[in-house]
């Protein structure tokens, strides 16, 4: 029985883990996807147009992968910032820390993907020091904070501003709510201070007075109108 009492505590770090990383995959839209690789894929266009226009196609290819998994890792990091804000954690921690594995992340997949899909270039060339192939990671990892930061700082103000607009939507709404059921309340004060005898008593009356042709009707009709009016707007004025 201990042996199994135990198996929870232990797989209960592994089961937060996975349930973090659903909630950043269901977060994950087909839209956020397509703007993502779309803006690395001009980042890209323009870098290659400024600066290795006079480079064989494959140092344009090899750009477009490794642009692509930086915009990709660093939108898996805004929202895994995101899920970390809404389970507590402070929002300068959680971005900081999601935006730096972005980075890492990216750095070093560089290395790897040109390998795999033989788009060799300067840097993973035969030949080529060791040094400058770590400073190459460097400069991606660097790349990386830096768009991937004003990425990141853009979507956060943004953030930020309709959680203000959602809190102040929610409790405007708060207000109507309140005030209806204080204004229903009101109204069944007034309703319940109105005495059902006294108001059929002094109708009768109106009614007998009428019948009667009598020119106090119309005079008696209005004070019951204006009683009732004093009654209801007593009620209902706080």
């Amino acid at each position: 029985m201990r042996a199994w009492g135990a198996v929870p505590a232990v797989l209960k770090p592994f089961a937060t883990a996975a349930g973090f990383v659903r909630a950043v995959m269901a977060a994950m839209t087909w839209r956020a996807f397509l703007f993502a690789a779309l803006l690395g894929l001009c980042v890209e266009a323009s870098r290659y147009v400024k600066f290795l226009n006079n480079h064989p196609p494959n140092y344009l290819l090899s750009g477009l992968v490794i642009t692509q998994l930086g915009t990709l890792c660093v939108l898996l990091a805004v929202l895994a910032g995101d899920e970390a804000v809404r389970r507590g954690r402070s929002a300068w921690f959680a971005y900081t820390a999601s935006l730096l594995t972005a980075s890492i992340v990216t750095a070093f997949g560089q290395w790897y993907v040109r390998g795999w899909f033989h788009l060799y270039t300067v840097v993973n060339q035969p030949g080529v020091p060791v040094r400058v192939q770590y400073t190459m990671i460097i400069f991606v990892a660097c790349d990386v904070l830096m768009f991937g930061g004003f990425a990141m700082l853009a979507y956060v103000n943004r953030r930020s501003a309709q959680r203000i607009l959602e809190g102040v939507r929610s409790a405007e709404l708060k207000r109507v709510q309140i005030e209806r059921r204080l204004t229903e309340s009101r109204l069944a004060t007034a309703q319940a201070q109105i005495d059902p005898h006294m108001l059929t008593r002094s109708l009768t009356e109106v009614r007998d007075l009428y019948k009667q042709g009598s020119a106090d009707a119309d005079l008696e009709l209005d004070a019951l109108i204006q009683r009732l009016q004093a009654t209801v707007t007593g009620s209902a004025t706080p």
